[in-house]
């Protein structure tokens, strides 16, 4: 079936079933929690480790995130958070995986979020009730097949 054709729940369902099967490629023990539509947990051999590891797809345009899950550099973050960002847009049979900390895309989501909002006057010029945050292939083209990061294998 044509990607296209799937509705966002569905990319979203097909999203973290491609991640949770790379982690078990990769020797990490999974659990998927019940009624969490968009996280895995990644369990390394030692139980005080374990991981959460959030999942967001795209199919095409750019990937959108709520600026609530943003936090400013003050903000304590959780450090055991990563984020699986899965892009379908060119090889939805094989998508590519940019992986990262929580603590990197929340601070860049603040961060990309504010200057977005003061080059726009303080607000969003077209839409400023609107809460979700582009996040653009060229800000996390640097994660890119990166499970190293995780530090489970």
């Amino acid at each position: 079936m044509d990607i296209h054709e799937l509705s966002t729940k569905q990319v979203g369902k097909r999203a973290k079933s491609f991640v949770a099967a790379k982690l078990v490629e990769l020797g990490i023990s999974i659990v998927i929690p019940r009624g969490n539509k968009n996280v895995i947990i990644a369990k390394p051999g030692d139980r005080n480790r374990a991981l959460s590891i959030r999942v967001k797809s795209r199919r095409s345009g750019d990937w959108q995130i709520p600026i609530t899950e943003g936090r400013s550099p003050e903000e304590k973050v959780d450090e055991r958070e990563f984020w699986v960002l899965v892009d379908f847009t060119v090889y939805p049979d094989d998508p590519d995986y940019y992986i990262m900390s929580g603590s990197w895309l929340r601070r860049n989501i603040y961060e990309e979020h504010q200057n977005y909002l003061l080059s726009h006057g303080g607000s969003r010029p077209i839409t400023p009730k609107s809460t979700h945050h582009k996040v653009r292939l060229e800000n996390v083209e640097r994660w890119k097949d990166r499970w190293d990061i995780l530090g489970l294998r």
